[in-house]
């Protein structure tokens, strides 16, 4: 084993011999590219033409690309590299090479090399400094990634807000807009107001188109109780609609068995005549029952027909008479402009929920705590908004 003190004068040779080799300005990833050919040449980095290898850096710009320049300052278009050890490499432009100034890019003062200035290696000192810049930037964009997840968590939370009271409102609308339409069936068909009225003859057939008429508003009421089951919002917890669905699929399941029921009982009946005469003035209800032979005569197969449409009869004429008092009719006509009203205002405020949900705030609805919130800076004697 050859000593240490033997090797020694070997390997400061060749680094020596390493560092003669490199070309001045350049890079050490592109130092390969100036490796000259068997034949002595060089080739420009352009391909444009080939020259002696010894005439690169000669402070003679033959290449049009300056490649051939890259260490002085004959070539105005070619770049100097800086390898700045101790900090962050850089390079300069080519004609700021050996101009008798210290370039703060090249904060190990190799740029300047011709003697006109002596530029002492201030590379440990910039990487001190630009440590320093760095954490204090590293400190704000903490604080800011800090900011931004927490708008982010408030966006997420106000839209969830707005999409739980979006799912209330239509779910308040679907009842309210059945409400109405309920109410507006029976304002239609209590007709007029007087003070003195009688009841149309409540025949056999006036009570089937009664009961078809109950019938045609159960199936609207089914559909919208339908629509409200499909389209409603299942992760909404509303107590009422729940109830209201609930009391639905309970009502359905018998539904087609008492709908079969009540038609087989009318296929019974035939149309009989009688008539019910009714008065109503202001100070008190009389209801008049004309008798008929048919009432008057011995109870035949039609008798349970006949019993029954009594009891229909009166419970329709008292129904009849509350919608025609002018107090409840009153009280029915503000109770209707009330509950529309109502429907306005859930509709208002669907669509302002509808016109902020539709807005950009943001990927991840970042600025969407900033809405409407002015932001000022002073800079001076102009202001930004």
């Amino acid at each position: 084993m050859v000593p240490l003190s033997y090797a020694f004068p070997c390997i400061v040779a060749a680094v020596a011999l390493v560092q003669a080799s490199a070309i001045r300005g350049v890079a050490p990833e592109q130092q390969s590219l100036y490796t000259a050919q068997p034949d002595g040449q060089w080739e420009c980095l352009d391909k444009s033409k080939q020259i002696p290898s010894n005439a690169i850096n000669d402070d003679y710009c033959d290449c049009p690309d300056g490649s051939d320049e890259p260490g002085t300052s004959a070539c105005p278009n070619s770049l100097f590299y800086c390898e700045n050890v101790g900090h962050i490499p850089a390079y300069i432009k080519s004609y700021a090479v050996n101009d008798g100034v210290c370039d703060d890019a090249c904060c190990d003062g190799s740029d300047e090399t011709n003697g006109l200035i002596s530029c002492p290696n201030r590379c440990r000192e910039y990487a001190v400094e630009y440590a320093r810049e760095q954490a204090v930037l590293q400190k704000i964009h903490s604080a800011g990634i800090a900011a931004k997840r927490k708008l982010m968590e408030q966006g997420r939370q106000q839209v969830t807000s707005w999409q739980e009271e979006k799912s209330k409102l239509e779910d308040e609308l679907v009842i309210k807009r059945a409400e109405l339409i309920r109410r507006q069936r029976n304002k239609h068909s209590t007709g007029t107001v007087s003070k003195k009225v009688k009841c149309p003859p409540c025949k056999t057939a006036t009570l089937r188109e009664h009961i078809q008429a109950l019938e045609e508003e159960i199936e609207t009421l089914i559909t919208i109780l339908d629509n409200m089951k499909r389209d409603h919002n299942h992760n909404y917890h509303d107590m009422a609609v729940k109830a209201a669905i609930a009391g639905y699929d309970e009502f359905i399941e018998g539904y087609d068995d008492l709908r079969s029921e009540i038609d087989k009982d009318m296929a019974k009946y035939h149309d009989e005549d009688d008539s019910v005469e009714i008065e109503h003035e202001d100070g008190g209800e009389e209801f008049v029952e004309e008798e008929t032979p048919e009432i008057m005569a011995e109870k035949t197969g039609m008798s349970k027909l006949i019993d029954d449409s009594r009891i229909f009869t009166h419970r329709c004429i008292a129904l009849w008479l509350l919608f025609h008092n002018p107090y409840s009719l009153e009280a029915a006509k503000k109770g209707h402009s009330d509950l529309n009203n109502e429907i306005q205002s859930t509709e208002r405020k669907l669509n302002t929920i509808n016109d902020d949900l539709s807005k950009d705030y943001g990927e991840q609805h970042e600025w969407l705590k900033l809405k409407d919130v002015c932001i000022e800076k002073n800079e001076g004697e102009q202001v930004s908004l």
